[in-house]
């Protein structure tokens, strides 16, 4: 998994121009190659450790601060999924709209998951039951900026140096919470940038609980090993 403290360093290099690599933990099915096999790898999984170069971090409360403040940006597209012959879900996602043509290069787009979903239960044709799933990045209301080793004062000049405006939302009114009044807003999620890397959409990652994302080959193997045990 990538630890917060994983991300700041990651970020320190992206932002002083050094390259910034992660391990992820791939189903042999996701690979390039994989699709050679897939019969086989979806029956019994496999895995390979790919070294991905990551571009940039997002704390993901931006975007979807963005979604709740301009919606007209916005717009849902649908998909059907089938579980056996009688059952059939239709899923609702909200999609961010393309700002432009697509490139040669893929152009994965903000994780769905950000901005929750709706999901339509049918059997036999009859709608059987709605569910609303809500988002699950939820917000951190702190006076405290926290950057790695340094002290809340270093960190708030690099905020306001513009170095921490990937992690940190400022509240310039300020918000009140449980009584105390709050500066600042972030999340536990973010979205990472990876150059060339082959999903629909970008990763989504909290630094709180694990993912197949490593900041090390070695973690990522011995992820592996837990995954075959």
């Amino acid at each position: 998994m990538l630890t917060q403290n994983n991300l700041d360093l990651l970020m320190q290099n992206i932002q002083a121009g050094k390259k910034a690599y992660i391990y992820y933990v791939a189903s042999l099915v996701e690979t390039r190659e994989g699709y050679i096999e897939e019969l086989k790898y979806k029956s019994v999984p496999e895995y390979k450790v790919v070294k991905l170069n990551l571009t940039n971090i997002e704390n993901a409360y931006i975007e979807l601060r963005n979604y709740k403040n301009h919606p007209e940006q916005y717009h849902i597209e649908e998909e059907e999924c089938y579980y056996d012959i009688y059952t059939r879900y239709v899923h609702y996602y909200v999609v961010k709209n393309s700002e432009g043509p697509y490139e040669k290069d893929f152009n994965p787009r903000y994780p769905s998951n950000i901005y929750g979903y709706k999901k339509f239960l049918y059997n036999r044709g009859a709608l059987v039951q709605d569910y609303i799933d809500p988002s699950p990045v939820k917000e951190i209301y702190t006076n405290a900026i926290q950057y790695y080793s340094k002290s809340t004062v270093e960190a708030k000049n690099l905020y306001d140096a513009g170095k921490l405006d990937w992690k940190y939302i400022y509240l310039p009114n300020g918000i009140i919470s449980d009584g105390i009044e709050y500066s600042y807003l972030t999340s536990d999620y973010y979205v990472l940038d990876i150059e060339n890397f082959p999903k629909v959409e970008k990763p989504l990652v909290n630094v709180k609980q694990k993912t197949p994302y490593f900041m090390t080959n070695e973690d990522a193997q011995s992820a592996i090993k837990e995954f075959n045990a």
